[in-house]
């Protein structure tokens, strides 16, 4: 499975953002880029623990005879029109 974002996929880079370039002499501005990293740190810890969690989520077990339910929405059937899924 390939992990990349849509950006990546549609621009082949990834994007980058120069926040350090900010003079040092502005409180405020330094305040806000300590935020922004802590907060790009947290969500890629999020991200992460999101992606083990689907990585070690199993398919259910079916048996035979079990019944399931089919969306008919992706099938492409060929019939008479009132016969196909909406």
């Amino acid at each position: 499975m390939l992990k990349v974002t849509p950006y990546e996929l549609i621009m082949g880079m990834k994007p980058s953002v120069n926040i350090d370039l900010i003079p040092d002499n502005m409180p405020a501005a330094q305040e806000r880029i300590q935020t922004l990293h802590q907060t790009c740190a947290d969500l890629q810890t999020r991200l992460d623990h999101l992606q083990k969690v689907k990585d070690n989520k199993s398919p259910p077990q079916l048996t035979i005879g079990q019944r399931v339910w089919l969306e008919g929405r992706n099938l492409h059937i060929r019939g008479l029109v009132k016969l196909l899924p909406k």
